[in-house]
């Protein structure tokens, strides 16, 4: 027994859960994992009510969410509340107009419209006052209060004419640019033309979209809402081609030839222009996010009528109403969603609060 005490030198060493039983053998040292099941019940109650734990707390943080959701269904019921007790007892058509560096932003701005309007009467183009700028003119004969940009409409071949005169009207100037290209967040590149000052408030400007010609007139809400869709994946057909091929995205003309290319084959399908008053629809130049995508019949339009706007006569759709309630539906209303826009209801309202000096 004392030989093989000898040979055989055996100590167990316990380490956690296991049991380790090291055997000496001729001097090596050989070490055999044995589990100490008791220890191993001890640790796997521990984990399952660990995990037991964190399962609760995974449902609470569900119950969580749903009762957010509810709050903020609720807080959104109120809000559409609050609008229509504020359109109850008041207007849009009502609010003071911007002071201060806002007021002085729109002001500048219709210099700009002035010399757009001018060009446009010269030449015989056909433009029209367009979104913000009409809801403005209609509701408020001059800039929605909180507006701080301008939009005008132009046929596409009176689009392409007005490019080189307003360059050149500009061409000398040290304070106004004009450029036809931008590309913006997430890539998205921008065609439209864009008149814009080169000082801090380089945002607020003038931007002209071409409007085209669809292949038939007198088109139906179906015949619309089909090509509604078309346009959409135009657009975000034609910007994701300009995020792949930059060589083409900042090369002006070879972009124009892929924007019309991409029109011809997605909106218009191959088909010849059949009728001498078409329907218009906005162009894909731009990555156009309204859920509208402009489609009018060519009588809603044309002729064009004019609309008073800060005291200037600009030219207008020629069915305003409806025009208008396409675009905005309720637009004599406050909306009552502005979000994209706190910070020019934030310049707004510093505006029309500041002290006079």
């Amino acid at each position: 027994m004392n030989i093989l005490q000898s040979i055989f030198s055996v100590k167990n060493e316990r380490r956690d859960i296991f049991k380790i039983k090291v055997f000496t053998i001729l001097g090596v040292k050989m070490k055999f994992k044995n589990i100490d099941k008791e220890k191993l019940q001890k640790f796997l109650d521990k984990k399952a009510l660990l995990i037991k734990s964190q399962k609760a707390a995974i449902n609470d943080l569900k119950a969580t969410c749903k009762d957010l959701k509810i709050i903020c269904k609720d807080l959104e019921k109120r809000t559409v509340t609050n609008y229509k007790v504020i359109n109850a007892i008041s207007s849009p058509s009502k609010c003071p107009p911007a002071r201060g560096e806002l007021r002085q932003c729109q002001l500048a701005e219709l210099e700009i419209m002035k010399v757009v309007k001018k060009l446009c009467d010269e030449n015989n183009l056909s433009y029209w006052l367009d979104g913000g700028t009409l809801l403005g003119a209609v509701r408020h004969k001059g800039f929605v209060p909180w507006d701080g940009d301008v939009d005008i409409c132009i046929l596409r071949d009176d689009y392409l004419k007005l490019i080189p005169l307003l360059q050149d009207y500009y061409k000398n100037s040290d304070e106004i640019y004009v450029r036809e290209l931008l590309k913006c967040k997430r890539n998205w590149m921008n065609y439209q033309i864009r008149i814009r000052n080169k000082g801090e408030k380089s945002f607020y400007g003038v931007d002209i979209f071409p409007i085209d010609n669809y292949y038939k007139g007198n088109i139906t809400e179906e015949e619309q809402a089909e090509a509604h869709k078309r346009i959409k994946e135009a657009t975000h057909v034609m910007q994701d081609y300009m995020k792949q091929h930059e060589d083409i995205a900042m090369d002006i003309d070879k972009a124009r030839e892929c924007i019309k290319n991409t029109q011809d084959e997605i909106i218009l399908e191959g088909n010849p222009m059949s009728n001498d008053k078409p329907a218009l629809f906005t162009g894909i130049d731009f990555a156009w996010v309204s859920p509208t995508y402009f489609i009018v019949n060519w009588d809603k339009v044309f002729p064009l009528k004019t609309i008073e706007f800060e005291g200037v006569m600009f030219n207008c759709p020629n069915d305003l109403h409806y025009y208008m309630t396409n675009y905005y539906r309720n637009y004599m209303l406050f909306p009552s969603k502005i979000t994209s826009w706190e910070d020019r209801i934030d310049d707004y309202i510093k505006s029309i609060t500041m002290r006079e000096e």
